[in-house]
């Protein structure tokens, strides 16, 4: 068998070209990437508990009546609630990933807990929004089967093992969190995410005000602006290795 000398010429000239060529750094548009994802995650949510209607209401009637009567703010809040299941866990990967070179192991607890519960919000929790946006649109005499419907889809094991590691998991997860940011961020930053997720549980579940629950979720967002811009100011090669030349 012979080898063609011109093609073994060609191979050889294109292969010495890619000794040492540099492939492009793209290590900066991941960081500002990594900052949006930062700022939008959990402002989302924030607007989302004031728009979002029926929050507080326990029957289902009564659910469906007040997204029936407020469709603009029924389709907010679904598209508020796509935007921020797409984006929570993200962040929070981002988030454990600067918390890492100071506190990798509790970084490492805070991101698996956290990936606990946002993943299995996805299993069944996120659902209940778009489920009551159809079924609002309904005519109002079939909300009572509706509401029994929507009833009985929050009392299946899965959606119940969802809204239990959702619960659970962001209460645990975002003290985690902030405590793992120490000396990454600011104090009041990471004093601002470790306390954002227990205020929302007092102020949503005892007190039933949304107004300050928003502002419980907004102090995550603050937390999370606050990475956001240390991570926008910080070096290429403080975020992660420069890539390698090519061989």
């Amino acid at each position: 068998m012979s080898t063609n000398p011109a093609s073994l010429a060609v191979t050889s000239a294109g292969s010495l070209s890619d000794v040492g060529r540099k492939p492009r750094d793209s290590r900066t548009f991941r960081r500002y990437g990594a900052a949006v994802l930062l700022v939008v995650s959990a402002l989302t949510v924030a607007v989302n508990r004031v728009v979002a209607p029926g929050l507080l209401e326990d029957d289902g009637i009564a659910i469906l009546r007040e997204a029936a009567a407020s469709p603009e703010r029924t389709s907010a809040a679904v598209w508020l609630g796509v935007v921020s299941a797409m984006t929570l866990l993200p962040a929070f990967l981002v988030a454990a990933r600067m918390a890492m070179r100071r506190r990798p192991v509790l970084a490492t607890w805070a991101l698996v807990v956290n990936g606990a519960a946002y993943l299995g919000a996805g299993l069944a929790f996120h659902a209940m929004g778009p489920l009551i946006q159809v079924a609002a649109e309904q005519p109002e005499g079939q909300y009572g089967v509706l509401a029994n419907y929507l009833n009985e889809f929050s009392d299946n094991a899965v959606s119940t093992l969802s809204a239990a590691l959702f619960i659970v998991g962001h209460l645990i997860g975002g003290v985690l969190m902030g405590l793992a940011l120490r000396g990454t961020i600011p104090t009041p930053a990471w004093v601002a995410i470790a306390v954002a997720m227990p205020a929302h549980f007092v102020v949503y579940v005892l007190l039933q005000n949304l107004v300050l629950d928003a502002l419980a979720w907004g102090l995550m967002a603050l937390g999370f602006v606050v990475c956001a811009v240390i991570l926008i100011r910080m070096p290429n090669d403080e975020w992660e290795p420069a890539p390698l030349r090519a061989r």
